[in-house]
């Protein structure tokens, strides 16, 4: 989807994003979850595993298994995204 963007990849994800979390804040957390995921796919292509905003992505991703009450894997999210940050 966002490969498709190439005259001007970061917004094409920064928008993605801005949808995932409109889709997140609407309870449709499955949509939320799929887009997410496209998003970090994108920006681990293009930033590296190290970059603020895979931290971020990972992060958002793990807010979706927390209000899915997935706290297992929201935590493991959490701290992927903490440790990425810290690297970062």
């Amino acid at each position: 989807m966002f490969e498709a963007q190439q005259a001007d990849p970061d917004k094409a994800l920064h928008l993605g994003h801005a949808i995932a979390k409109t889709l997140e804040d609407l309870g449709r957390y499955e949509e939320s979850e799929k887009l997410h995921l496209q998003v970090l796919e994108a920006r681990r292509r293009l930033l590296g595993e190290d970059h603020p905003l895979v931290g971020d992505g990972v992060g958002a991703l793990a807010a979706v298994h927390h209000y899915r009450g997935e706290l297992e894997e929201a935590e493991e999210l959490y701290l992927e995204s903490l440790e990425i940050l810290q690297r970062a």
